[in-house]
């Protein structure tokens, strides 16, 4: 019984821990964007995607707990995603920058998942050794 407590207190702590996280790294994107004035320079978007793509290895205090840190990080970069896409939504002016701006989330977005994924099969070929 007290496995099955521990296991449910891992799930739910990588859920809280993905929405947190997501919110955050929202959060962070978005102050960065807007710290450079929303241009859609090399610079603006070299930072914007450092930010997206290191975001998820915050949570990396997690594997201490053996709280599920896949699941965590994925939840993260959606719950990013989606409050970044709400954004561009509610703040692009016309129908071109509201494409640019998904674009860019999207590129951001996909490319944390990316370093996520990489990342876990490091850790898993690293685990079998």
């Amino acid at each position: 019984m007290n496995d099955k407590k521990n296991e449910a207190f891992r799930i739910i702590t990588a859920l809280f821990g993905g929405l947190a996280g997501g919110f955050f790294a929202a959060v962070i994107v978005l102050f960065a964007l807007q710290k450079w004035t929303m241009r859609m320079d090399v610079q603006t978007v070299i930072i914007g995607c450092i930010f997206a793509v290191f975001l998820p290895a915050c949570l990396d205090v997690f594997a201490r707990y053996e709280i599920p840190l896949m699941a965590a990080e994925v939840i993260m970069v959606g719950v990013s995603y989606l409050i970044t896409s709400l954004y561009a939504s509610q703040t692009a002016g016309n129908t071109a920058a509201l494409d640019a701006m998904n674009q860019l989330f999207a590129i951001f977005h996909a490319l944390a998942l990316v370093v996520v994924a990489v990342r876990f099969f490091i850790r898993r070929k690293a685990a079998r050794r």
